[in-house]
């Protein structure tokens, strides 16, 4: 067995890993745009939210309504600073995923590289060994002709 046909399987192992590692940091990227996506959203519900507070303290609110309005949107803006932390968090482990797979993708195409060059050199090495077998085909061929 030649090396380059050695090291197929290190190849495959390393090309399967980046693989792996390429759908890991894909998931956690789409991850990332829900919750941007959901973060987004409760934003928006806030402005609207805050919006209609005002429309409706131009027309007159009693203390109780009032009192309740601001308490909701205190849960609203608590939901807004849970949400951006978890945006916060899934950013930095898809940086990290990223990473991650760069590293494995650079280590696979490393030994892509290697494994060429040994299937290089051991194409090399049978034309070698051709050119000299009809090397001393027609060096036998030129010492068995009569001389004329």
């Amino acid at each position: 067995m030649t090396r380059s046909e050695r090291m197929r399987p290190v190849r495959k192992i390393a090309d399967d890993k980046a693989e792996a590692a390429a759908t890991a940091y894909a998931a956690l990227q789409q991850r990332l745009q829900e919750q941007q996506a959901r973060l987004q959203q409760l934003e928006e519900f806030r402005a609207q939210y805050q919006e209609q507070r005002i429309r409706s303290g131009a027309a007159g609110i009693d203390g109780f309504r009032l009192r309740d309005y601001n308490a909701f949107v205190g849960r609203i803006d608590a939901a807004i600073r849970q949400q951006q932390h978890e945006v916060e968090q899934l950013s930095a482990a898809v940086e990290q995923k990223r990473q991650q797979w760069l590293a494995l993708l650079s280590k696979a195409k490393a030994i892509d590289k290697v494994v060429q060059r040994y299937a290089e050199a051991e194409r090399q090495e049978v034309q070698r060994r051709e050119q000299q077998q009809n090397d001393a085909m027609a060096l036998r061929r030129r010492h068995k002709l009569p001389d004329d």
